[in-house]
Parts: structure tokens; C-alpha cells; sequence
């Protein structure tokens, strides 16, 4: 494909549409004898492919997938005969709010039954509601920091969190350890509750991973007494 049609496709995509290119990667390939380019989704098998006709660089046949259970592949279209590229750039527009948006939106959309699931994980790992809202003592503050603290590279290392996640997880753990400082107990122990929960959905972390990141805090609140008593003396 000429570089004056790759370009006029990320402007299509980035200015008319609204994605980000980022999202997607365009690779070129060879379909029989023939110049051939793929735009992906990246992380997932969405794709639209766009071949060359033989005898000239301004003509194209396309096929897609569709976000589907099956990603199912078309066929090539038009089924006989070829498109100009403005016609092209109309079926690419079809398909990208036909496919890739319903697949990001199902990306970004909050999981309310995970969500509901995982906090009641939590809140299991709590134990019984608790009245006490007595400040922390110094030991208790400082076993808190020590066993976040640990609970931070344990994270980490398990779930092989990259540099933007761990910033994130970061953030997150230390606004525990600094609120730790000045709410009661029974305050903290809600906020840190809270808190696991809007870090598996910052972290866009799957079930499985979800999961296992609630195991590493229920054992942090074991390893402070959480459930009764709260705190060891």
C-alpha cells in the first residue's frame, strides 16, 4: 500500500474515528503474489485486511474479522471487481465501530459481577464488623508499614507487574500506609478494603490474577490480626 493511503488510514482512524493508533499495529504481509496490509487490534485477532489489486496500487479488495465468539474471517470483498480508496476508507469505518468498539468498550466497561465478587472476598478476609475506631499505636502503625511494605514486592514479583502497573500499585499502597497515620480502625480497615479493589480494576487484572492478588492481602491482614482481634498488642 502507498504511504499516502498508510497515512490518510491513521488519520482516519485517530481524527475521525477518536481511537488511539496505539491500539493497533499495521503489518504488511504477501496474500498470493500480492501487497498486502494488516490493521489489528492489538491483543485480540481483530483485523481488517487490504490487498492490492494486480494492476494497480489504487485499487483494493479487503477482508475482515469480526468480533464475534468465533472471530470469524470474511471473504474477500468486493466479491468481484475491486474499491477505490475512498470507498475503502468507508468499510473501514463500518467495521471499526462495528468491531473494535464494541471490543474496547467491553474492555473498558467495569465488571460489576467480578467486582461484587471480589469484594465480598474482602470483606470475608475482613472477618466480623468491628466498633473499635481507636487511632493506631506507634507498633501497630509500624507493623503496618512493614507487612504493606511486603506486601508491595510480594505483589509485584507474583503477578510480574510491568513499570506503569507497579507505579500504580505504588500509589495505591502508600496512601494505605500514610492513611493508616490518621484514621481509626475501623475506618482504615474499610479504606484498605476499598483500596484492593481499586487496584485489581486500575490493574485491569483478569480473575485469575484478581484472585491471587486478594490472597496476597488477605495474608497481609492476617499476618496484622485482622479479624479479632484487629491488632496485636
Amino acid at each position: 500500500m502507498r504511504k499516502v493511503y498508510r497515512n490518510e488510514l491513521h488519520r482516519l482512524i485517530e481524527q475521525e474515528l477518536g481511537f488511539d493508533p496505539a491500539l493497533f499495529t499495521l503489518k504488511d504481509k504477501t496474500e498470493g503474489d500480492l501487497p498486502t496490509v494488516e490493521i489489528c487490534v492489538i491483543g485480540s485477532p481483530l483485523c481488517f485486511t487490504v490487498r492490492n489489486a494486480t494492476s494497480s496500487w489504487d485499487l483494493f479488495d479487503y477482508c475482515t474479522t469480526h468480533y464475534r465468539p468465533d472471530w470469524a474471517v470474511t471473504k474477500w470483498h468486493p466479491l468481484n471487481g475491486y474499491l477505490n480508496f475512498e470507498q475503502l476508507k468507508q468499510h473501514l469505518t463500518t467495521w471499526m465501530r462495528e468491531h473494535p468498539k464494541k471490543y474496547f468498550d467491553d474492555q473498558e466497561s467495569p465488571d460489576s459481577w467480578r467486582d461484587w465478587d471480589l469484594n465480598r472476598t474482602v470483606l470475608d478476609a475482613i472477618g466480623p464488623s468491628m466498633s473499635d475506631n481507636s487511632a493506631f499505636n506507634m507498633d501497630q502503625l509500624a507493623s503496618i508499614e512493614r507487612v504493606l511494605n511486603a506486601f508491595r514486592v510480594e505483589t509485584i514479583s507474583k503477578l510480574g507487574l510491568q513499570d506503569a502497573e507497579i507505579t500504580t500499585l505504588n500509589e495505591h499502597v502508600d496512601y494505605l500506609i500514610e492513611s493508616s497515620t490518621r484514621l481509626g480502625r475501623k475506618d482504615w480497615i474499610m479504606i484498605a478494603a476499598s483500596t484492593i479493589i481499586t487496584i485489581v480494576v486500575a490493574l485491569s487484572l483478569d480473575t485469575q490474577k484478581g484472585r491471587a492478588l486478594f490472597e496476597l492481602f488477605r495474608s497481609a491482614l492476617t499476618a496484622l490480626g485482622f479479624g479479632p482481634p484487629l491488632l496485636t498488642q
